[in-house]
């Protein structure tokens, strides 16, 4: 049987979580599933774990072993050996909602769309509590449109969003190694690559917030400000290739490039210690931007507060926490 959902598992040192990742990939039609650990050298016995599943259910579950070389790598590993009909993404210490994983597939057999979104739970790692945040493509739940129809002030990240494999596969694009922070980057492409889009209203990916480690934590953040650079200027680059495309809502790209350039600028200058230095920095990366994505650097400042207290402050408020 053809595979529906291809599920690509990025797997570095996840031992604590990934029986649990992996047990909620266990569904009652596992012939329209593939599941492919994707092992980015884990030095812990994390691929031994991913190999019982194997094992179990071969026809389903594939571990792909591979040097480390970081998140983008990952990608570029389950693009390459996916042959289901949607590409979907899924951490290795975080895991899906089961009975929603089941309706998913049930429905995407008949979905024509070339992107899929569905809501993600956060859930607390440190007392189980659930949280559902808000997100503004909400308000199309269990609708289905073009997306230059879209709202463009719409953010999607990684954790909603199923693109069918095709286009990702004709259309092949090389994630970096090393970088963090390339989920954002693979949301980009997707967009870039689809013209029609459904919103389901299923409660799919459950994302573990407040782990040690993490790299949404502040200290990650401080550590990895360059990769959030890198990954702004591949974005900005994808970006400026689909300006030429037609059927694509540029705008919405637009919003996703202001993004990576707000998170870069608060893990490289508000995060950081101020000073000086940081200071010019920061001024001349500004420059930059409003020369040569003016559309960008006005929305920056749309979508954040902080950024256009500095700019009305000639950076003054830099130095405010």
């Amino acid at each position: 049987m053809d595979k529906i959902l291809t599920v690509s598992i990025a797997a570095y040192n996840v031992a604590d979580y990934i029986e649990d990742t992996l047990e909620s990939c266990i569904i009652d039609d596992m012939d329209s599933l593939e599941v492919l650990i994707v092992d980015d050298g884990a030095t812990d016995n994390t691929p031994e774990l991913a190999q019982k599943f194997v094992e179990k259910y071969p026809d389903t579950f594939k571990l792909i072993r591979k040097e480390n070389g970081g998140y983008g790598t990952t990608i570029n590993s389950g693009v390459e050996h996916a042959t289901g009909k949607y590409f979907k993404l899924l951490d290795g210490d975080d895991y899906f909602d089961t009975d929603s994983l089941k309706e998913f597939i049930i429905r995407l057999k008949a979905e024509t769309s070339d992107m899929v979104l569905t809501k993600n739970l956060e859930i607390s790692n440190e007392n189980g509590e659930e949280a559902l945040p808000e997100r503004g493509w909400y308000k199309y739940l269990e609708s289905k449109m073009d997306i230059s129809e879209m709202d463009s002030r719409i953010l999607i990240s990684m954790w909603n969003a199923a693109v069918k494999t095709e286009l990702i596969k004709n259309n092949p694009y090389t994630y970096p190694k090393r970088y963090l922070y390339t989920d954002s980057l693979f949301v980009v492409n997707a967009l870039a690559r689809s013209k029609t889009i459904a919103f389901y209203d299923l409660e799919l990916y459950k994302y573990r917030v407040d782990r040690i480690g993490q790299s949404t934590s502040s200290e990650s953040l401080l550590k990895h400000c360059e990769d959030m650079y890198q990954v702004y200027l591949r974005v900005n680059e994808v970006y400026k290739k689909a300006l030429s495309e037609s059927n694509i809502n540029k705008e919405i790209l637009a919003t996703h490039l202001a993004m990576t350039y707000l998170n870069y600028v608060s893990a490289g200058f508000m995060l950081n210690k101020k000073s000086s230095d940081n200071k010019k920095r920061l001024i001349e990366l500004e420059k930059e931007c409003k020369k040569s994505q003016p559309e960008v650097y006005k929305l920056a400042a749309q979508m954040s507060k902080r950024v256009s207290l500095m700019r009305l402050t000639c950076y003054l408020s830099y130095y405010l926490n």
